[in-house]
């Protein structure tokens, strides 16, 4: 299911983080705990997968702030906010995510984003698209994938990486068990996706950008995705997670959400 949450600016002007990635993950965390601290504490430590997993699904992602009216001040890496509202949309195949997430913004009805504190406004649910098994997607935040180098660091892959579709199918299959419990045993030959050429030549090849999360913390970490329109051909089940928890790593820190 899918959510767009409304967020009242009381001020005349906020100032946001260029990268606010972490900072909304982060409010949604405390969202929770509004609702359930227990609950938070599983899904930041667990998530939906088993104590022993090495992999953590949390089974849910956002997209980026939409602001409508802003301006960039480039002295203080910011984004200003002079709007009334700004939104954001949230989504998730897991009723007790969702269930605490609306309970906690109705128990305490704000959202603080870095230092900026917004109210509760509209909680709104969106219409699914007809899943099929072809389908053409745009991104609402940036896919990013990686594979492991034999020195243990992070190789995030390139758009036209030919490693980049097992790998991701990989990830849909294991979301898939996180969500289900059960292993998918649908076929996957067919299983492949292509980024859109004309948006690759409009933007003459530049559609991956560098992310960092926590700038400036010791933590700081920076990632490589991609941002462009894509077509995806699998099982309408591994589209249709994708959809709901997102496509690609890090879902849950704003990567990988997608619109069809």
């Amino acid at each position: 299911m899918r959510l767009k949450l409304t967020l009242l600016q009381k001020r005349k002007t906020e100032s946001l983080p260029l990268n606010a990635n972490y900072y909304i993950s982060a409010a949604i965390y405390r969202t929770l705990e509004q609702s359930s601290p227990e609950f938070a504490t599983l899904m930041h430590h667990y998530g939906y997968s088993n104590p022993e997993d090495r992999r953590k699904f949390k089974l849910f992602t956002f997209s980026n702030l939409d602001v409508p009216e802003r301006d960039i001040d480039r002295e203080r890496q910011c984004l200003i906010s002079r709007s009334k509202a700004i939104s954001f949309t949230l989504s998730s195949p897991m009723d007790d995510f969702l269930m605490h997430l609306v309970s906690g913004l109705f128990a305490d009805n704000k959202f603080r984003i870095d230092e900026s504190i917004f109210e509760k406004g509209a909680v709104e649910t969106l219409p699914e698209p007809e899943f099929k098994e072809t389908m053409e997607f745009s991104m609402l935040s940036p896919l990013t994938v990686s594979v492991m180098r034999p020195d243990r660091t992070k190789e995030f892959l390139k758009y036209n990486d030919e490693r980049l579709a097992p790998v991701l199918l990989q990830n849909l299959k294991a979301k898939y068990y996180a969500a289900h419990r059960k292993e998918f045993e649908g076929n996957t030959d067919s299983f492949r996706i292509s980024f859109s050429e004309r948006y690759i030549e409009k933007h003459n090849g530049k559609i991956e950008k560098l992310i960092t999360l926590k700038e400036g913390r010791e933590e700081e970490t920076k990632i490589k995705a991609i941002l462009c329109p894509f077509t995806i051909t699998a099982p309408v089940e591994l589209i249709k997670i994708g959809y709901d928890c997102g496509f690609g790593e890090r879902n849950s820190q704003g990567f990988g959400m997608a619109k069809a």
